[in-house]
C-alpha cells in the first residue's frame, strides 16, 4: 500500500512539474512576443523620425532627443536593412546620420561583442564608412572564428572596395560549407569577372 501511495505523490509532483514548466514556457513566450511587437512599433517611429531627419538636417539635436538607450539596438537594424535599398545622396545622407547618432562608434565596439551574430550585424553596417578604421576592423573580422561575421566582413569590404587581396579572401573563405557558398559566389561576383 506504501508503495502505491508513494506512486501516487510522485505521480502528483512530475504533474505539478510538467505544469510549472509549460506554464513559464508561455509566459517567457508571450514575453518574447510582447517585446518584438515593441520594438516593431517603435522601428516605425524611428524610421519615421529617421527620414524626417534626412530631409530636414537641421532638426537632429531634435532627433536625438527623442530617442531612447535602447533605441541604439533598433537604429542598427534599422540602418542595416535600409542602407541596400537605398543609392546615391539617399544613402550618404542615412550614412551621415548614422555617424551623427554614434552608431559607427558604436559598431566598431560591437565587433569586440562575444555574441557572433553582434558581430556579423556589426560588421554589415560598418560596410557603409569607408574610414581607415572601419577597414582596419573589418580586416581583423576577416579572422573571426565564426564564418558568418567573416562573409559579412568581406561583404562589407567589397562594398567598400578595400579588398587588400583576392588570394587573401579566398583563404579566409576557403573553409566555408556548402550552405554558406551562394554568399561567397556573390561575394566574388561583386569583385568582378577576374576575381571568379
Amino acid at each position: 500500500m506504501g508503495f502505491y501511495v508513494l506512486i501516487h505523490w510522485v505521480s502528483l509532483a512530475l504533474a505539478g512539474a510538467t505544469l510549472a514548466i509549460l506554464s513559464a514556457a508561455v509566459v517567457r513566450q508571450w514575453f518574447r512576443q510582447r517585446r518584438s511587437q515593441r520594438d516593431a512599433q517603435r522601428r516605425e517611429s524611428l524610421m519615421a523620425l529617421a527620414l524626417e531627419y534626412i530631409e530636414e538636417p537641421e532638426f537632429l539635436p531634435a532627433f536625438k532627443a527623442q530617442l531612447r538607450p535602447e533605441d541604439q539596438r533598433l537604429l542598427v537594424e534599422l540602418f542595416a536593412g535600409l542602407l541596400p535599398k537605398v543609392r546615391g545622396d539617399y544613402a550618404e545622407k542615412v550614412v551621415h546620420l548614422m555617424r551623427e547618432m554614434g552608431l559607427r562608434d558604436r559598431c566598431l565596439r560591437q565587433m569586440n561583442s562575444p555574441k557572433w551574430w553582434k558581430r556579423a550585424d556589426a560588421a554589415a553596417v560598418l560596410g557603409w564608412f569607408n574610414e581607415p578604421q572601419v577597414i582596419t576592423a573589418l580586416s581583423r573580422a576577416m579572422d573571426d572564428p565564426q564564418v558568418d561575421v567573416r562573409l559579412e566582413a568581406a561583404r562589407a569590404l567589397t562594398r567598400l572596395g578595400a579588398v587588400q587581396s583576392v588570394a587573401g579572401l579566398v583563404a579566409r573563405l576557403a573553409v566555408v560549407d556548402a550552405s554558406h557558398s551562394l554568399g561567397v559566389k556573390e561575394i566574388f561576383r561583386s569583385l568582378g569577372t577576374g576575381a571568379e
